[in-house]
């Protein structure tokens, strides 16, 4: 669930004493233009990964706006400042644990006021109130895969449909934070997934392509809509060579099933959790 990539203006000069302090190259200076405008917002904004996140429907011009505030650099001193809390509050307090190797990781202490945003198969995602522009992921211990997240991220750049990395320690990054609300959750809450964000998704991908990587692991926890759009969360798996067929079989579920009779309908998170487990089990084909 993630981002790494500042331009060399940006870049963090040294920081805090601690566990392997270190800034995140770019792989390109280039930034791409902005999108056309897109469709529909929510009712509320919401942020990245949250458990009450809602779709937010404002006019094109609000939502253009908010994209391009998100876009802003934050400044090296912000994330700095972050790096010294997670150093000296969040680390020697935090317990988390991998229990299973296919099942999100179980944070069981958090220090205050420190509030969990989501957890994946290999990290937990955690924000600060005095840092809303930037959220902390965390390795749990023994699950390998930091690196290889920070060479996604120096190669992805900065791109509209990607976060960026701005500092990665012995075990954690700090990444420019996503608003919006997952298309598992839009399934969970009848949340129309339209198909312009399918498309976003598809072009982000594709865009990963161009930069030497392979899209792993895709799926509708680690993709969200914003806004009408499309955002990829996850890309620490996108070194990984082997084939993934998890984001074109989704699409295939959605032009057969959800567009034309589910968009508008709750699904049972029972339901949505024997569809995941039957798919790992059974082989990534419908």
């Amino acid at each position: 669930m993630l981002q790494c990539g500042k331009d060399e203006r940006s870049a963090l000069n040294g920081g805090p004493a601690g566990r392997g302090w270190r800034s995140c190259k770019p792989y390109q200076k280039e930034r791409p233009g902005p999108r056309r405008a897109g469709g529909i917002a929510g009712k509320r904004a919401a942020r990245f990964g949250c458990s009450r996140a809602q779709p937010v429907f404002l006019h094109t011009g609000m939502a253009d706006s908010r994209r391009r505030e998100e876009r802003q650099d934050v400044p090296a001193a912000e994330v700095a400042a972050l790096a010294g809390r997670v150093e000296r509050e969040l680390l020697p307090g935090l317990e988390l644990a991998s229990v299973a190797p296919h099942d999100p990781v179980v944070v069981t202490r958090l220090p205050k006021p420190w509030k969990l945003i989501g957890a994946g198969n290999y990290a937990a995602v955690l924000a600060h109130p005095d840092a809303l522009r930037l959220v902390v992921k965390v390795y749990a211990p023994g699950r390998p895969g930091i690196e290889d997240e920070v060479e996604v991220y120096r190669r992805l750049g900065r791109h509209e449909a990607y976060s960026e990395c701005y500092h990665a320690g012995a075990n954690y990054l700090i990444l420019r934070r996503l608003s919006g609300v997952t298309l598992y959750q839009c399934l969970l809450r009848g949340i129309p997934i339209p198909r312009r964000v399918i498309e976003d998704i598809d072009a982000a991908l594709d865009y990963a392509r161009q930069r030497g990587l392979n899209p792993h692991d895709v799926h509708g926890k680690n993709v969200m809509l914003q806004d009408g759009r499309g955002m990829v969360v996850d890309v620490s798996d996108f070194l990984k060579q082997e084939p993934c067929l998890m984001w074109d079989d989704l699409k295939k579920a959605y032009n057969r099933f959800y567009f034309p009779f589910l968009r508008r309908l709750p699904i049972p998170e029972p339901l949505l959790t024997a569809v995941r487990k039957g798919y790992r089990w059974l082989g990534p084909r419908l």
